[in-house]
């Protein structure tokens, strides 16, 4: 190897270095919410906001400190299973289920 080819080989790999070395980027917790109810419904949607108020009081905010991803099935039992299986792939680090 000739001393211009090492040179370069160096200097290649000190550009490199800082971008191997950097720290991974710190993905927020995924909290899914799968509603058997109907999101319209004055009840349904206060249950579901009075979760998400105990969550920021335990300083779990939606877009900062956590994703909440909810899916509603809107009274349409045959939705549940389709629901579900689009919260399991987005790969939650917990569920909530409600009936």
């Amino acid at each position: 190897m000739s001393r211009r080819e090492f040179i370069s080989l160096l200097g290649s790999a000190a550009f490199a270095l800082p971008l191997t070395s950097r720290p991974a980027v710190a993905s927020v917790p995924v909290i899914g919410v799968l509603m058997g109810l109907s999101e319209n419904n004055p009840e349904h949607r206060s249950f579901f906001n009075a979760f998400i108020d105990e969550l920021a009081k335990l300083g779990w905010n939606d877009g900062r400190t956590a994703r909440i991803e909810q899916r509603w099935t809107n009274g349409d039992n045959k939705r549940i299973s389709a629901l579900a299986t689009e919260l399991v792939a987005l790969r939650p680090d917990v569920i909530l289920p409600r009936q």
